[in-house]
């Protein structure tokens, strides 16, 4: 049975959210009423604010509240959106009738969904099988590449910014894999405009942002028999020192081993806590970090483990080569994906930020 979440309009991403750790959204996914879909990203955010609270040692504290944004809050607005389409709109996607659409308009908004099979020559030969566009008032608002056999599925997804709420004030670009149950990964970039309407525009909060501006690149691979899990966040958000409000701030964190057993985390140092890294820092590299091997448990008592101070011995504690490039992107990269270029990722020149055109080998190569 071929794609059978999806042709209830509904993508495969819940299996993603609950691969480390279970999500706020389990417990809402059957619940009938649309007004349950609004909280599901309410519910990812206080999570995540919370998570740190119920560890004990600092290093962990960093490592699972940094693991629940990527892991629960940002594709908690996307579960969001596609759960009002379902429950709010009645939207059903049968994947067995292709081409088709749909439409239904609330007050002064119109949505209109259209799924087909995908002509363009890089998704065919990903393997994703259908497409679909979703518009809001006839602008374009996400487009979604998907492939797959039940639980199992892949895909590719462009959310631009909505003056509507549907998926809050963020924009972003996420592809999933989980056709290798050994492994499986999620990677995605993504900007809160939060604060000042464009990319990184203003680090400061406001009354009605939650943390400001920020952007923030992520990945995660996981092995659904054993629990291997490896993860790894460059985020440019406000700095955490309060004498330095307004400004941004890079913080990165790399961390493998299995879950809720043995792992080696490594975080900025602790000297850079509250302005973090520089963020024209092009290294990609383990400097200017330090970590510590532990066992991934609530209960586990803060300064317990063996710590590495030097970016010598976390390279020797992840058995990888001097100066290696362990990190996806650097702070510098993140950093220019935005903003008035319109070739990059996020641009103020395009309406809805992002660039529906790219293709998944040109945002992740």
């Amino acid at each position: 049975k071929t794609l059978t979440n999806l042709q209830q309009g509904r993508l495969p991403i819940l299996k993603w959210i609950e691969m480390v750790k279970p999500s706020v959204t389990q417990s809402l996914a059957t619940d009938s009423s649309s007004e349950s879909c609004n909280f599901i990203q309410k519910n990812a955010r206080t999570l995540c604010e919370s998570v740190s609270s119920k560890y004990q040692h600092a290093a962990l504290k960093f490592f699972n509240s940094t693991l629940c944004r990527l892991n629960n809050e940002t594709p908690a607005s996307v579960e969001n959106v596609l759960c009002q389409f379902r429950k709010s709109m009645g939207i059903k996607v049968d994947l067995y009738s292709l081409p088709l659409t749909a439409r239904k308009s609330f007050g002064p908004l119109t949505i209109d969904v259209a799924v087909v099979a995908p002509t363009e020559r890089w998704a065919v030969e990903a393997g994703y099988e259908a497409k679909g566009t979703v518009r809001l008032n006839n602008t374009l608002y996400m487009v979604l590449y998907w492939g797959g056999k039940g639980s199992n599925s892949k895909g590719f997804m462009i959310e631009g910014k909505s003056d509507y709420g549907l998926g809050g004030k963020q924009a972003s670009y996420t592809k999933w894999d989980l056709t290798d149950i050994k492994n499986q990964s999620i990677k995605m970039y993504q900007a809160e405009f939060e604060a000042g309407g464009g990319f990184l525009a203003s680090a400061n909060k406001s009354e009605t942002s939650y943390r400001g501006d920020s952007a923030i690149y992520g990945a995660l691979t996981y092995n659904t028999i054993n629990s291997a899990v490896t993860s790894q966040v460059v985020l440019i958000e406000r700095q955490r020192d309060s004498t330095l409000a307004g400004h941004f701030g890079c913080f990165r964190m790399y961390a493998s081993g299995n879950k809720n057993s043995k792992m080696i985390i490594a975080k900025t140092q602790n000297n850079l806590y509250e302005t973090g890294h520089l963020l024209n820092q092009s290294s990609q590299s383990l400097d200017e970090m330090d970590g510590v091997e532990l066992t991934d448990s609530r209960e586990l008592r803060d300064t317990t483990g063996t710590y590495f101070s030097s970016q010598a011995d976390l390279e020797v504690a992840f058995n990888v080569q001097t100066n290696a490039s362990i990190f996806d992107v650097s702070c510098a990269t993140l950093n220019s994906m935005g903003d008035s270029d319109t070739n990059r990722l996020f641009s103020s020149l395009r309406f809805s930020l992002v660039d529906f055109k790219k293709t998944v080998t040109e945002v992740f190569n």
